[in-house]
């Protein structure tokens, strides 16, 4: 036993345990348990934590251009590559995302 007067780690209390081994004392009963209700009561959790976006992306100011290029069949990583001419530093992948919701429109 240690000096100080704790257990080492592989003698864990009794109590523990019991815990990990599914005491019935701190287990809720199955029917207790709506999986339908607590799914909605996460979902709805999201929704409160999820945030809107304020800003606009910085390649809307390209937005005519972005489209245009694109139609000629440039990749995502050559428009990085104009971007990048104009001072704009993005990722390729952004660029892709970012023609997937506006490619459309």
């Amino acid at each position: 036993m240690p000096l100080d007067g704790r257990l080492p780690c592989c003698q864990a209390p009794a109590a523990a345990a019991r815990r990990t081994a599914g005491d019935p004392t701190n287990a809720k009963p199955a029917a207790a348990f709506d999986a339908p209700a607590e799914a909605a009561q996460l979902k709805a959790e999201t929704r409160t934590r999820r945030r809107a976006r304020h800003t606009r992306s910085r390649l809307d100011r390209y937005a005519h251009e972005l489209l245009a290029l694109a139609d000629e069949g440039c990749t995502p990583e050559e428009l990085r590559r104009w971007l990048r001419d104009r001072r704009v530093h993005v990722h390729h992948s952004t660029v892709a995302r970012w023609l997937r919701r506006h490619d459309d429109a």
